[in-house]
């Protein structure tokens, strides 16, 4: 049961330094070379120096039971200093630890109502009800967002806790709902700022397009179809499954509204948010090795794959776990670049594994730059961005 009444014994902060250089390989390749060194003639190795922090001594399977299949896990800043904090979905609330930069406070229940919406107790299923964690109303702190069986429903934060939930979109059809047809294992859903205004929307992926429920600051407004085409690419009926083929949004070219990106077959893809829709889909990335990808051998149960800015430049990146580590394609505005290895921590063969381990990247510490954040068995790890 996670809960308050669970007891957790307070760990010391432990900062563990890992210099393994060897094995440095990812799906389709190895090698063992050191730092700023060349990969079979074309992979350059950057960030390697592997620090781990222990950030957090809650979270954790064998630190009161949290799996993926019952307790979703994100970061984000809901407090507005700058620095994403923890986020975690409990059997019995939703429970937070503030990050001070260098690790984060103990945990501490923000959902203090009953029945304990977004929850386990509360008739919130993983296989049902998606969750996120984004800035809804603008004023810089992130707030939770829910997709029950018949309405989307916003906690906003207050900086200390979450209020009292609201059902912020509602409609005859119940769209982006499990009532609506909507399906965990066929749709995703994702909140991101798609029109630069400074508030998170919602982008669902229906059966043949991708709709878009804009945020009023205090609600969300009716939904409206963003990317059509004939081939209904990046959803169900265009052939994109969830157990294959990842979809996220994030500003991938810096000018303020998020973007489209999805992990296909043998490429990846991008559209462009104009602000009013998506372009057309356009591959981003291409390689020889399907790297990232599906025919890539990149498997979705096994090898997680989002987009955030790790450089600081504006512009998102691909990150990929793999086998061997964690690689990354940096964003130039139009493409993203020949991937590299980017740690040599959080991967397959580590033993990282997607329902125990989930692993995040978001900015911890307020440089700018996302970091990677692994909540393994006995607490939450942190590998600091240093370019």
């Amino acid at each position: 049961m996670i809960d308050q009444k669970i007891n957790f014994s307070l760990l010391s902060i432990l900062f563990i330094s890992l210099f393994s250089f060897s094995s440095c390989d990812d799906l389709e390749e190895t090698s063992s070379l050191p730092n700023q060194s060349l990969l079979n003639n074309n992979l350059v190795v950057h960030s390697i120096d592997d620090e781990i922090s222990y950030f957090n001594n809650s979270f954790g399977y064998n630190t009161g039971g949290w799996t993926a299949s019952k307790n979703p896990r994100m970061s984000a800043d809901v407090n507005g200093d700058g620095k994403a904090d923890l986020i975690g979905f409990g059997d019995a609330g939703v429970y937070v630890s503030l990050s001070n930069g260098t690790s984060s406070t103990y945990r501490e229940n923000w959902v203090n109502w009953t029945p304990p919406t977004f929850t386990v107790n509360g008739g919130w299923e993983v296989s049902k009800h998606p969750r996120a964690v984004a800035d809804v109303n603008g004023d810089g702190k992130a707030d939770l967002i829910g997709f029950g069986n018949e309405g989307v429903f916003v906690a906003l934060s207050t900086g200390s806790e979450f209020t009292y939930r609201e059902a912020w979109y509602t409609s005859s059809q119940n769209t982006f709902c499990v009532e609506g047809g909507w399906d965990v294992s066929k749709h995703p859903r994702e909140v991101a700022d798609v029109n630069g205004d400074g508030k998170a929307d919602i982008i669902g992926f229906g059966n043949d397009e991708v709709v878009v429920a804009l945020s009023t600051g205090t609600g969300f407004s009716y939904r409206q179809p963003w990317y059509t085409s004939s081939q209904s690419t990046f959803c169900f009926n265009g052939g994109w499954e969830v157990s294959k083929h990842p979809r996220t949004i994030a500003d991938v070219n810096g000018d303020g509204k998020a973007d489209i990106v999805g992990f296909g077959n043998d490429e990846v893809f991008v559209a462009l948010s104009t602000g009013t829709g998506f372009s057309y889909r356009q591959p981003w990335y291409t390689s020889s090795q399907s790297t990232f990808c599906f025919n890539g051998s990149w498997e979705v149960s096994k090898h997680p794959r989002t987009v955030a800015d790790v450089n600081g430049d504006g512009n998102a990146d691909i990150v990929g776990f793999g086998n061997e580590g964690v690689f990354v394609a940096y964003s130039n505005g139009s493409s993203f670049q020949y991937r590299q290895l980017w740690s040599n921590n959080f991967g397959y063969n580590d033993g990282w594994d997607v329902i125990l381990q989930p692993r995040v990247t978001a900015d911890v510490n307020g440089d700018g730059k996302s970091d990677i954040i692994g909540f393994d068995l006995d607490g939450v790890y942190v590998t600091f961005s240093n370019l």
